[in-house]
This record gives C-alpha cells, structure tokens and sequence, in this order.
C-alpha cells in the first residue's frame, strides 16, 4: 500500500516543522528570551500534568478500580416530642465491590495528605462495633461504616491545615488498597458548624 501526501497534510507538516524550529531558536536567543523560554515550557508541562494527564490517570485507575470507596458528611436528626433536634455529624465510607469475586477487606482508615507527628494514616472508632474484621464483600456488595466527627477533629482535623485533604483507604487481605474521594478540612468543618 502506498501512502500518497495530500496538500493538507504536507501543509501541516510543513507548520510543525517550522513551528519547531522556530522554538528551538528561541534557545539562540539572548539569556532573558531564554529564561522566559524554559519558564513558558515548565509553565506548560506542569499545566499539562497537573490539569490533563492526572485527572484521565485518575479516571481511567477508576474505572477499572475492582473497589469503590467513598466519603461524605451526613447530618442526623431526631424526631422527638419537641420537633426535630440536631443530631452528630457523622463522616460515612461506603464501599462497594464491584468486581465478580469477593473479596476480604480490613478495617477503614484515614489518610491525610500532610504528616502530623510522622504519620498521615489514623485509625477512628466505628459507631457501630458490630462489624468484624476481616470483612468478606461479595460481587456487588455495599458495606457502610459511620464514624462520629468527634473523634475525628480531636485526632486529626484541629492540626492540619484548612487546604489539607483527608480521605478513607481500604486495604485488602491480599494487599491491594484503595482510597476514596478527598474531603478538605475547609469542607469537614463547615458541616460541622452548619
């Protein structure tokens, strides 16, 4: 098979070509139009990495995760002879297997994107002791764990920064771990206080 150049395609040749050697040039330049040269270029990987290549990474790594693990807040109330009282708020991982075997998981813990005391993984105390480690989850099998914030600001969100992110990680019995979604101490404590 023969592959034939049509005009366009010649044409945009021609463009990369001469795109290319016209920023290769900028490196023959005098120092400033150098610097700023390498500043645009790092300016625009990082741009790329940050922006492009790390949310489809982490959107492919999900879509083919054998475990989804989420976290969100979750306001109570109870309903009492007075009207409706404020209760806790609770922090909630759920996990769901979403692979066609079960699997055996550990007990949740949380990590945190900064290191306080050397560590940047706790343990936090479930609301309902009930469950026993390890876990078996079937193929499609929910598992919810709640967990009283108390403890959580007591341990953790009182020393970290409010950009900080904390998120649940799930470790399985064969060694595979998983993390949830991020939740910012901004976020934690401004369900707290609402």
């Amino acid at each position: 098979m023969c592959l034939v150049k049509t005009p366009s395609t010649a044409g945009n040749e021609f463009f990369m070509t001469e795109l290319w050697n016209w920023y290769l040039n900028l490196y023959q330049s005098d120092d400033k139009v150098r610097v700023a040269t390498w500043a645009a270029t790092i300016g625009t990987i990082t741009f790329l990495i940050t922006f492009f290549f790390k949310p489809v990474k982490q959107y492919v790594t999900s879509l083919s995760s054998k475990v989804k693990v989420t976290a969100e807040m979750r306001h109570t109330l109870y309903l009492g002879s007075f009207g409706r009282k404020k209760g806790p708020v609770l922090i909630k991982c759920t996990i769901v297997n979403k692979s066609s075997n079960p699997i055996y998981i550990k007990q949740p813990g949380i990590k945190l994107s900064r290191k306080i005391d050397r560590k940047n993984r706790f343990s936090l105390v479930l609301l309902n002791e009930q469950h026993k480690f390890p876990m078996k989850l079937e193929h499609g099998q929910q598992q919810e764990f709640e967990y009283d914030t108390v403890d959580l600001v007591e341990q953790v969100i009182c020393r970290i920064k409010e950009r900080d992110k904390v998120c649940f990680t799930i470790e399985s019995t064969i060694g595979k771990q998983y993390s949830s979604n991020n939740l910012t101490k901004k976020k934690i404590v401004a369900h707290i206080e609402a």
